[in-house]
Protein backbone atom coordinates (compact mmCIF):
# COMPACT_ATOMS: atom_id res chain seq x y z
CA UNK A 1 0.00 0.00 0.00
CA UNK A 2 1.43 3.38 -1.05
CA UNK A 3 1.09 6.72 0.75
CA UNK A 4 2.08 10.16 -0.52
CA UNK A 5 1.85 13.57 1.12
CA UNK A 6 1.57 15.67 -2.04
CA UNK A 7 3.43 18.83 -3.01
CA UNK A 8 1.84 21.12 -0.42
CA UNK A 9 2.89 18.77 2.43
CA UNK A 10 -0.21 19.78 4.39
CA UNK A 11 -0.12 16.34 5.98
CA UNK A 12 2.98 14.39 6.94
CA UNK A 13 3.20 10.71 6.07
CA UNK A 14 1.97 9.66 9.54
CA UNK A 15 -1.07 11.96 9.18
CA UNK A 16 -1.83 10.61 5.71
CA UNK A 17 -1.57 7.06 7.04
CA UNK A 18 -3.98 7.82 9.89
CA UNK A 19 -6.55 9.47 7.61
CA UNK A 20 -6.39 6.66 5.05
CA UNK A 21 -6.67 3.83 7.57
CA UNK A 22 -9.63 5.43 9.36
CA UNK A 23 -11.40 5.86 6.03
CA UNK A 24 -10.62 2.24 5.13
CA UNK A 25 -12.22 1.03 8.38
CA UNK A 26 -15.39 3.06 7.74
CA UNK A 27 -15.44 1.83 4.13
CA UNK A 28 -15.21 -1.82 5.26
CA UNK A 29 -17.96 -1.19 7.83
CA UNK A 30 -20.17 0.20 5.08
CA UNK A 31 -19.64 -2.72 2.70
CA UNK A 32 -20.31 -5.28 5.45
CA UNK A 33 -23.40 -3.50 6.77
CA UNK A 34 -24.83 -3.11 3.26
CA UNK A 35 -24.08 -6.77 2.47
CA UNK A 36 -25.94 -7.84 5.64
CA UNK A 37 -29.07 -6.17 4.23
CA UNK A 38 -28.60 -7.49 0.69
CA UNK A 39 -27.79 -4.06 -0.77
CA UNK A 40 -24.28 -5.08 -1.92
CA UNK A 41 -23.68 -8.59 -3.18
CA UNK A 42 -20.42 -10.26 -2.12
CA UNK A 43 -19.28 -13.85 -1.72
CA UNK A 44 -18.59 -15.23 1.75
CA UNK A 45 -14.86 -15.37 0.94
CA UNK A 46 -14.84 -11.75 -0.18
CA UNK A 47 -16.71 -10.57 2.92
CA UNK A 48 -14.07 -12.29 5.06
CA UNK A 49 -11.46 -9.94 3.54
CA UNK A 50 -13.49 -6.89 4.59
CA UNK A 51 -13.94 -8.26 8.12
CA UNK A 52 -10.23 -8.92 8.48
CA UNK A 53 -9.29 -5.51 7.08
CA UNK A 54 -11.77 -3.77 9.38
CA UNK A 55 -10.18 -5.39 12.43
CA UNK A 56 -6.53 -5.04 11.43
CA UNK A 57 -6.37 -1.66 9.77
CA UNK A 58 -6.77 0.40 12.96
CA UNK A 59 -6.28 -2.06 15.82
CA UNK A 60 -2.52 -2.64 15.91
CA UNK A 61 -0.49 -0.40 18.29
CA UNK A 62 2.26 0.16 15.73
CA UNK A 63 2.89 -0.19 12.02
CA UNK A 64 6.01 -0.11 9.88
CA UNK A 65 6.37 1.96 6.71
CA UNK A 66 9.14 2.12 4.15
CA UNK A 67 9.69 5.76 3.16
CA UNK A 68 11.96 7.98 1.11
CA UNK A 69 14.42 10.22 2.96
CA UNK A 70 12.02 13.18 3.04
CA UNK A 71 9.18 10.98 4.35
CA UNK A 72 6.87 12.29 1.64
CA UNK A 73 6.35 8.86 0.08
CA UNK A 74 5.85 5.60 1.91
CA UNK A 75 4.58 2.09 1.50
CA UNK A 76 3.68 -0.70 3.86
CA UNK A 77 5.41 -4.06 3.75
CA UNK A 78 2.11 -5.64 4.79
CA UNK A 79 -1.17 -5.48 2.87
CA UNK A 80 -3.89 -4.87 5.44
CA UNK A 81 -6.63 -3.17 3.40
CA UNK A 82 -9.67 -4.76 1.78
CA UNK A 83 -8.10 -4.71 -1.70
CA UNK A 84 -11.31 -3.17 -3.07
CA UNK A 85 -10.49 -0.66 -5.82
CA UNK A 86 -13.08 1.75 -4.42
CA UNK A 87 -11.59 1.44 -0.93
CA UNK A 88 -9.40 4.35 0.25
CA UNK A 89 -6.22 2.30 0.69
CA UNK A 90 -6.38 0.46 -2.61
CA UNK A 91 -7.53 3.54 -4.52
CA UNK A 92 -4.61 5.50 -3.06
CA UNK A 93 -2.28 2.71 -4.14
CA UNK A 94 -3.85 2.64 -7.62
CA UNK A 95 -3.58 6.42 -7.89
CA UNK A 96 0.12 6.32 -6.99
CA UNK A 97 0.74 3.85 -9.81
CA UNK A 98 -1.41 5.82 -12.27
CA UNK A 99 0.42 9.07 -11.48
CA UNK A 100 3.71 7.52 -12.51
CA UNK A 101 2.05 6.12 -15.62
CA UNK A 102 0.63 9.51 -16.57
CA UNK A 103 4.06 11.14 -16.33
CA UNK A 104 5.18 8.65 -18.97
CA UNK A 105 2.00 9.17 -21.02
CA UNK A 106 2.51 12.94 -21.18
CA UNK A 107 6.19 12.47 -22.10
CA UNK A 108 5.25 10.15 -24.98
CA UNK A 109 2.41 12.47 -26.04
CA UNK A 110 4.89 15.34 -26.26
CA UNK A 111 7.17 13.23 -28.48
CA UNK A 112 4.24 12.25 -30.69
CA UNK A 113 3.40 15.93 -31.07
CA UNK A 114 7.01 16.71 -32.00
CA UNK A 115 6.93 13.97 -34.64
CA UNK A 116 3.49 14.70 -36.07
CA UNK A 117 2.56 18.25 -35.06
CA UNK A 118 3.83 21.64 -33.97
CA UNK A 119 5.81 20.42 -30.99
CA UNK A 120 3.87 22.84 -28.79
CA UNK A 121 1.35 21.58 -26.24
CA UNK A 122 -0.80 23.70 -23.90
CA UNK A 123 -3.23 22.48 -21.23
CA UNK A 124 -6.64 23.89 -20.28
CA UNK A 125 -8.99 22.76 -17.52
CA UNK A 126 -12.76 22.60 -17.88
CA UNK A 127 -15.20 21.71 -15.11
CA UNK A 128 -18.33 20.18 -16.65
CA UNK A 129 -21.17 20.31 -14.15
CA UNK A 130 -24.73 19.06 -14.17
CA UNK A 131 -27.62 19.54 -11.74
CA UNK A 132 -27.19 17.43 -8.63
CA UNK A 133 -28.61 13.93 -8.89
CA UNK A 134 -31.39 12.63 -6.69
CA UNK A 135 -31.03 9.57 -4.50
CA UNK A 136 -32.02 6.51 -6.52
CA UNK A 137 -30.87 7.90 -9.90
CA UNK A 138 -27.08 7.88 -9.58
CA UNK A 139 -26.15 4.88 -11.73
CA UNK A 140 -28.17 6.05 -14.73
CA UNK A 141 -27.10 9.70 -14.58
CA UNK A 142 -23.42 8.89 -13.90
CA UNK A 143 -23.31 6.57 -16.90
CA UNK A 144 -25.21 9.05 -19.04
CA UNK A 145 -22.85 11.89 -18.10
CA UNK A 146 -19.78 9.87 -19.11
CA UNK A 147 -21.39 9.22 -22.48
CA UNK A 148 -22.07 12.94 -23.00
CA UNK A 149 -18.49 13.90 -22.12
CA UNK A 150 -17.22 11.36 -24.67
CA UNK A 151 -19.54 12.89 -27.28
CA UNK A 152 -18.19 16.36 -26.47
CA UNK A 153 -14.58 15.25 -26.92
CA UNK A 154 -15.41 13.22 -30.02
CA UNK A 155 -16.96 16.36 -31.55
CA UNK A 156 -13.69 18.22 -30.94
CA UNK A 157 -11.74 15.46 -32.64
CA UNK A 158 -14.15 15.22 -35.57
CA UNK A 159 -13.95 18.99 -36.10
CA UNK A 160 -10.17 18.73 -36.48
CA UNK A 161 -10.45 15.85 -38.96
CA UNK A 162 -13.40 17.15 -40.95
CA UNK A 163 -13.23 20.92 -40.51
CA UNK A 164 -16.40 21.08 -38.42
CA UNK A 165 -17.68 24.15 -36.61
CA UNK A 166 -16.88 23.00 -33.05
CA UNK A 167 -13.32 24.35 -32.87
CA UNK A 168 -11.11 25.69 -30.12
CA UNK A 169 -10.43 29.40 -30.58
CA UNK A 170 -6.75 30.08 -31.27
CA UNK A 171 -5.44 26.55 -31.64
CA UNK A 172 -6.21 22.97 -32.61
CA UNK A 173 -7.38 20.20 -30.30
CA UNK A 174 -4.73 17.53 -29.58
CA UNK A 175 -6.22 15.35 -26.85
CA UNK A 176 -8.02 15.24 -23.53
CA UNK A 177 -8.28 13.52 -20.17
CA UNK A 178 -11.63 13.19 -18.39
CA UNK A 179 -11.91 12.51 -14.66
CA UNK A 180 -15.41 11.70 -13.41
CA UNK A 181 -15.90 12.50 -9.72
CA UNK A 182 -18.58 12.37 -7.06
CA UNK A 183 -19.24 14.21 -3.82
CA UNK A 184 -22.23 14.38 -1.46
CA UNK A 185 -24.36 17.41 -0.67
CA UNK A 186 -23.81 17.57 3.11
CA UNK A 187 -26.99 19.53 3.78
CA UNK A 188 -29.17 16.97 1.97
CA UNK A 189 -27.35 14.06 3.63
CA UNK A 190 -27.81 15.58 7.10
CA UNK A 191 -31.63 15.47 6.82
CA UNK A 192 -31.81 12.07 5.05
CA UNK A 193 -32.84 13.90 1.91
CA UNK A 194 -33.41 12.67 -1.63
CA UNK A 195 -33.36 15.55 -4.11
CA UNK A 196 -29.93 16.91 -5.08
CA UNK A 197 -27.97 14.45 -2.93
CA UNK A 198 -25.15 13.63 -5.39
CA UNK A 199 -22.83 16.14 -7.00
CA UNK A 200 -21.41 14.15 -9.91
CA UNK A 201 -19.20 16.23 -12.19
CA UNK A 202 -16.31 15.95 -14.64
CA UNK A 203 -12.90 17.59 -14.77
CA UNK A 204 -11.71 17.71 -18.37
CA UNK A 205 -8.13 18.51 -19.36
CA UNK A 206 -7.94 19.70 -22.99
CA UNK A 207 -4.62 19.89 -24.85
CA UNK A 208 -4.12 22.33 -27.73
CA UNK A 209 -1.22 23.04 -30.11
CA UNK A 210 -1.29 26.82 -29.53
CA UNK A 211 -2.43 29.17 -26.79
CA UNK A 212 -6.19 29.62 -26.84
CA UNK A 213 -8.46 32.61 -26.43
CA UNK A 214 -9.78 31.44 -23.05
CA UNK A 215 -13.00 33.47 -22.90
CA UNK A 216 -14.05 32.69 -26.48
CA UNK A 217 -13.19 28.99 -26.12
CA UNK A 218 -15.10 28.83 -22.82
CA UNK A 219 -18.24 30.04 -24.63
CA UNK A 220 -17.75 27.51 -27.44
CA UNK A 221 -17.34 24.57 -25.04
CA UNK A 222 -20.17 25.64 -22.72
CA UNK A 223 -22.58 26.05 -25.64
CA UNK A 224 -21.69 22.56 -26.89
CA UNK A 225 -22.06 21.11 -23.38
CA UNK A 226 -25.46 22.79 -23.07
CA UNK A 227 -26.55 21.31 -26.42
CA UNK A 228 -25.62 17.83 -25.15
CA UNK A 229 -27.65 18.39 -21.98
CA UNK A 230 -30.88 19.90 -23.30
CA UNK A 231 -32.83 17.88 -20.76
CA UNK A 232 -31.02 19.73 -17.92
CA UNK A 233 -31.04 23.34 -16.83
CA UNK A 234 -27.32 24.11 -16.54
CA UNK A 235 -25.87 26.96 -14.49
CA UNK A 236 -23.36 29.01 -16.52
CA UNK A 237 -21.73 30.15 -13.28
CA UNK A 238 -20.91 26.57 -12.27
CA UNK A 239 -19.08 25.93 -15.56
CA UNK A 240 -15.39 26.80 -15.52
CA UNK A 241 -12.70 26.92 -18.20
CA UNK A 242 -9.18 28.20 -17.57
CA UNK A 243 -5.60 27.81 -18.64
CA UNK A 244 -3.67 25.26 -16.57
CA UNK A 245 -0.88 26.60 -14.41
CA UNK A 246 1.62 25.66 -11.70
CA UNK A 247 2.83 27.70 -8.74
CA UNK A 248 6.46 27.54 -9.88
CA UNK A 249 7.38 30.39 -12.23
CA UNK A 250 10.26 28.48 -13.80
CA UNK A 251 8.06 25.58 -14.99
CA UNK A 252 7.94 24.93 -18.73
CA UNK A 253 4.72 24.45 -20.72
CA UNK A 254 5.36 20.69 -20.59
CA UNK A 255 5.59 20.90 -16.78
CA UNK A 256 2.24 22.70 -16.77
CA UNK A 257 0.68 20.03 -18.99
CA UNK A 258 2.13 17.33 -16.73
CA UNK A 259 0.77 19.01 -13.60
CA UNK A 260 -2.71 19.44 -15.09
CA UNK A 261 -2.99 15.82 -16.26
CA UNK A 262 -1.72 14.50 -12.92
CA UNK A 263 -4.24 16.70 -11.10
CA UNK A 264 -7.00 14.95 -13.05
CA UNK A 265 -5.97 11.62 -11.46
CA UNK A 266 -7.64 12.43 -8.13
CA UNK A 267 -10.00 10.07 -6.34
CA UNK A 268 -13.35 9.40 -7.99
CA UNK A 269 -14.74 9.15 -4.44
CA UNK A 270 -12.69 10.94 -1.81
CA UNK A 271 -12.09 9.14 1.50
CA UNK A 272 -13.95 12.02 3.18
CA UNK A 273 -17.09 10.98 1.28
CA UNK A 274 -16.98 7.49 2.78
CA UNK A 275 -16.28 9.12 6.16
CA UNK A 276 -19.59 11.00 5.96
CA UNK A 277 -21.36 7.64 5.79
CA UNK A 278 -20.36 6.51 9.28
CA UNK A 279 -23.77 5.34 10.47
CA UNK A 280 -24.39 2.43 8.09
CA UNK A 281 -24.80 0.05 11.04
CA UNK A 282 -27.88 1.86 12.38
CA UNK A 283 -29.21 3.97 9.47
CA UNK A 284 -31.10 2.35 6.59
CA UNK A 285 -30.84 5.67 4.72
CA UNK A 286 -27.03 5.71 4.93
CA UNK A 287 -26.89 2.05 3.91
CA UNK A 288 -28.92 2.85 0.80
CA UNK A 289 -26.72 5.84 -0.08
CA UNK A 290 -23.49 3.89 0.50
CA UNK A 291 -24.73 0.97 -1.60
CA UNK A 292 -25.93 3.24 -4.41
CA UNK A 293 -22.52 4.93 -4.67
CA UNK A 294 -20.70 1.61 -4.48
CA UNK A 295 -22.86 -0.19 -7.03
CA UNK A 296 -22.88 2.78 -9.44
CA UNK A 297 -19.11 3.26 -9.49
CA UNK A 298 -17.72 -0.24 -8.87
CA UNK A 299 -17.33 -1.12 -12.55
CA UNK A 300 -17.51 2.34 -14.09
CA UNK A 301 -14.57 3.71 -16.07
CA UNK A 302 -13.77 6.92 -14.22
CA UNK A 303 -10.60 8.13 -15.99
CA UNK A 304 -10.65 8.29 -19.79
CA UNK A 305 -7.90 9.41 -22.23
CA UNK A 306 -8.58 10.78 -25.70
CA UNK A 307 -6.57 11.82 -28.75
CA UNK A 308 -2.84 12.17 -28.33
CA UNK A 309 -3.01 10.98 -24.70
CA UNK A 310 -4.88 7.84 -25.75
CA UNK A 311 -2.28 7.17 -28.46
CA UNK A 312 0.54 7.59 -25.94
CA UNK A 313 -1.15 5.31 -23.41
CA UNK A 314 -1.75 2.68 -26.09
CA UNK A 315 1.92 2.77 -27.06
CA UNK A 316 3.07 2.28 -23.45
CA UNK A 317 0.57 -0.54 -22.95
CA UNK A 318 1.70 -2.33 -26.11
CA UNK A 319 5.37 -2.16 -25.06
CA UNK A 320 4.87 -2.53 -21.30
CA UNK A 321 7.65 -5.16 -21.13
CA UNK A 322 10.13 -2.28 -21.39
CA UNK A 323 8.21 0.15 -19.18
CA UNK A 324 11.03 1.00 -16.75
CA UNK A 325 13.64 1.37 -19.47
CA UNK A 326 11.35 3.69 -21.43
CA UNK A 327 10.38 5.63 -18.29
CA UNK A 328 14.03 6.28 -17.43
CA UNK A 329 14.76 7.40 -20.98
CA UNK A 330 12.00 10.03 -20.72
CA UNK A 331 12.11 11.06 -17.06
CA UNK A 332 12.97 14.56 -15.89
CA UNK A 333 13.27 13.39 -12.27
CA UNK A 334 14.25 10.15 -10.58
CA UNK A 335 11.30 8.23 -9.09
CA UNK A 336 10.81 8.36 -5.33
CA UNK A 337 12.78 5.44 -3.91
CA UNK A 338 12.18 4.14 -0.37
CA UNK A 339 15.43 4.10 1.64
CA UNK A 340 14.45 3.87 5.31
CA UNK A 341 12.19 2.12 7.81
CA UNK A 342 9.81 4.25 9.88
CA UNK A 343 7.63 3.07 12.76
CA UNK A 344 4.17 4.58 13.25
CA UNK A 345 2.78 4.37 16.79
CA UNK A 346 -0.92 4.81 17.46
CA UNK A 347 -1.69 7.52 20.02
CA UNK A 348 -4.67 7.75 22.39
CA UNK A 349 -6.40 10.22 20.06
CA UNK A 350 -6.17 7.77 17.12
CA UNK A 351 -3.43 9.70 15.35
CA UNK A 352 0.00 8.25 14.60
CA UNK A 353 3.46 9.46 15.63
CA UNK A 354 6.41 8.50 13.42
CA UNK A 355 9.83 7.30 14.59
CA UNK A 356 12.83 6.66 12.35
CA UNK A 357 14.04 3.10 12.89
CA UNK A 358 16.96 2.59 10.49
CA UNK A 359 18.25 3.01 6.96
CA UNK A 360 17.60 0.11 4.59
CA UNK A 361 20.52 -2.01 3.50
CA UNK A 362 21.59 -1.94 -0.14
CA UNK A 363 19.92 -5.28 -0.81
CA UNK A 364 16.69 -4.07 0.85
CA UNK A 365 16.67 -0.89 -1.27
CA UNK A 366 17.00 -3.02 -4.39
CA UNK A 367 14.29 -5.44 -3.24
CA UNK A 368 11.66 -2.93 -2.08
CA UNK A 369 12.14 -0.68 -5.12
CA UNK A 370 12.32 -3.50 -7.65
CA UNK A 371 9.09 -2.39 -9.32
CA UNK A 372 10.73 0.95 -10.16
CA UNK A 373 14.23 -0.13 -11.11
CA UNK A 374 13.95 -3.60 -12.65
CA UNK A 375 15.15 -3.57 -16.27
CA UNK A 376 16.06 0.12 -16.15
CA UNK A 377 19.43 -0.58 -17.76
CA UNK A 378 19.35 -1.57 -21.43
CA UNK A 379 22.26 -3.78 -22.45
CA UNK A 380 23.21 -4.27 -26.08
CA UNK A 381 21.45 -7.63 -25.87
CA UNK A 382 18.28 -6.04 -24.51
CA UNK A 383 18.52 -3.34 -27.17
CA UNK A 384 18.41 -6.12 -29.77
CA UNK A 385 15.49 -7.71 -27.89
CA UNK A 386 13.60 -4.42 -28.06
CA UNK A 387 14.15 -4.22 -31.80
CA UNK A 388 12.99 -7.83 -32.27
CA UNK A 389 9.98 -7.22 -30.05
CA UNK A 390 9.24 -4.02 -31.93
CA UNK A 391 9.37 -5.79 -35.30
CA UNK A 392 7.03 -8.52 -34.02
CA UNK A 393 4.55 -6.08 -32.49
CA UNK A 394 4.59 -3.78 -35.48
CA UNK A 395 3.75 -6.74 -37.69
CA UNK A 396 0.42 -6.84 -35.81
CA UNK A 397 -0.29 -3.13 -36.32
CA UNK A 398 -2.95 -2.29 -38.86
CA UNK A 399 -1.60 0.94 -40.33
CA UNK A 400 1.71 2.02 -41.81
CA UNK A 401 1.31 5.33 -39.99
CA UNK A 402 1.34 3.60 -36.60
CA UNK A 403 4.42 1.60 -37.58
CA UNK A 404 6.32 4.74 -38.56
CA UNK A 405 5.23 6.51 -35.39
CA UNK A 406 6.37 3.66 -33.12
CA UNK A 407 9.74 3.49 -34.85
CA UNK A 408 10.17 7.24 -34.43
CA UNK A 409 9.23 7.07 -30.75
CA UNK A 410 11.79 4.37 -30.02
CA UNK A 411 14.44 6.23 -32.00
CA UNK A 412 13.90 9.27 -29.75
CA UNK A 413 14.56 7.35 -26.52
CA UNK A 414 18.01 7.59 -24.95
CA UNK A 415 18.19 4.31 -23.07
CA UNK A 416 20.51 4.07 -20.06
CA UNK A 417 23.05 1.30 -20.71
CA UNK A 418 25.38 1.27 -17.69
CA UNK A 419 25.46 1.96 -13.96
CA UNK A 420 27.83 4.90 -14.52
CA UNK A 421 25.40 6.41 -17.01
CA UNK A 422 22.55 5.87 -14.55
CA UNK A 423 24.49 7.68 -11.80
CA UNK A 424 25.18 10.56 -14.18
CA UNK A 425 21.48 10.75 -15.02
CA UNK A 426 20.60 10.79 -11.29
CA UNK A 427 23.10 13.62 -10.70
CA UNK A 428 21.48 15.65 -13.48
CA UNK A 429 18.04 15.08 -11.90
Amino acid sequence: MAFKTGQNKKHKINDKFGIATLSEKLFCDGVLNCANYGLILKSAKSLANYRLAREVVRSMPKYELLTNTAETVGKSRTIFGSGDHLGPLQEQNDTSRKLREMVEVVSVAQRINEIQGTGEMYAYMATLTRPNTAKGNLKETFSNARSRVSRLVRALSDAVDNGGSFQLVGGNYLGAMASHELTLNKAVLAVDGVRGLYNDHTHLIILADHKLDVNATADVIYNKWQSLNKDFQLARGAFDFREAYTTRIEDSELDVVMSAVIESMKYAVKPSTWNQLDKTETSQYQREVFAEIYNSLARAKRKVSYGILYDAKSFLTKFSSFENAMAMSMSTKFPDVVTQLVELNRQNDGRFASRHVRELSGDEVLYYNRGLIESVLVSDEMDADINDYLDNELAKSTTDGKKRLYFELFKSMAFVKSVDELLERMDSF
